[in-house]
């Protein structure tokens, strides 16, 4: 098997020489290809728009996807055989990031937040915003236990921006 990561079209030529050959290859999907920004020319766009669909042809010659949600794997290999990991974090890792974090550092105070990271296309078809109320949620019952640090850009990016400016707890620092 051959495991390919990301939707790069290069990496993906090779997969389909590679499968040619008789390798299996499952490609992990992270985010979709040609996300176009807010300021890409339209020479930019145009290639990001080819681009996407050279790689939805080069993953028909996959015999297996992965990835990080469902839309990934119904907007660019519908059919394929996919495994879905829409969280990737269980209570056992949570517990055994307390303990490392205890023992590197003891003199940090017992109630220290778990720090979450988001970094990708702030898309709300992505379940962005869904991320992002479970949070404030969270918040609300037990204040200071959890942060979301979000990185990226995308369509929610104004909308974060103003949520995180009324909410300590969500933040934006990098756009």
């Amino acid at each position: 098997w051959m495991l390919i990561h990301g939707v790069h079209s290069p990496y993906l030529l090779f997969g389909v020489l590679a499968r040619a050959m008789g390798c299996k290859v499952a490609v992990v999907l992270t985010d979709p290809p040609g996300v176009i920004l807010s300021d890409d020319g339209a020479l930019v766009r145009g290639l990001k728009r080819l681009d996407a669909l050279a790689v939805r042809s080069l993953l028909r010659y996959s015999n297996a996807v992965l990835a990080l949600s469902p839309y990934l794997v119904t907007a660019l290999a519908p059919g394929k055989r996919a495994l879905v990991f829409p969280g990737v974090v269980n209570s056992q890792f949570e517990q055994l990031c307390a303990r490392e974090a205890a023992r590197q550092r003891p003199d940090a105070p017992a109630h220290a937040p778990i720090v979450l990271a988001y970094a990708g296309s702030l898309e709300r078809r992505y379940g962005v915003a869904t991320l992002v109320e479970a949070v404030r949620q969270l918040h609300q019952e037990t204040p200071g236990a959890v942060v979301l640090k979000l990185f990226g850009r995308g369509d929610l990016e104004q909308e974060l921006v103003a949520v995180a400016s009324q909410h300590e707890e969500i933040g934006t620092r990098d756009f």
